[in-house]
């Protein structure tokens, strides 16, 4: 089953902030309110874009779900640096309840000129797993 789109913002991590995003309640946390347990997103100024799940590099276009759920574990993307996000840039990941999740960054805006410091925008697409 297909959830609408959410638009979502990773901010500006800092010196060390960690943004976690939940695909499950659709909520993006950079208040240290949500425990990784719950995460299947991070945003970190050291260690990039991560999943505590899988993560995995994604088509551009919209895949199906099966695609998106391959994408995350063969395609895997591992942490990656800010300096390598662009707009477009496309993941797939597998959620902590088995879900899949193709992400889309919108927007890549660096602060202050430093590329280890970006503020970024997407739009998720989540796939609800039906059935066991």
């Amino acid at each position: 089953m297909l959830t609408p789109t959410w638009d979502f913002t990773l901010p500006d991590p800092g010196t060390g902030n960690f943004t976690f995003v939940d695909f499950g309640t659709l909520c993006a946390d950079d208040n240290g309110h949500m425990d990784i347990a719950n995460a299947d997103l991070g945003w970190h100024a050291v260690d990039g874009l991560f999943s505590t799940q899988s993560l995995g590099h994604a088509p551009a276009g919209t895949p199906t779900p099966e695609q998106c759920r391959d994408a995350a574990r063969s395609r895997a993307a591992g942490n990656v640096p800010m300096r390598e996000l662009t707009v477009g840039s496309a993941f797939c990941v597998v959620t902590s309840v088995g879900n899949a999740a193709w992400v889309r960054l919108t927007r890549v805006q660096t602060i202050k000129g430093d590329v280890d410091r970006v503020k970024a925008e997407g739009v998720a697409t989540v796939w609800v797993k039906t059935g066991s």
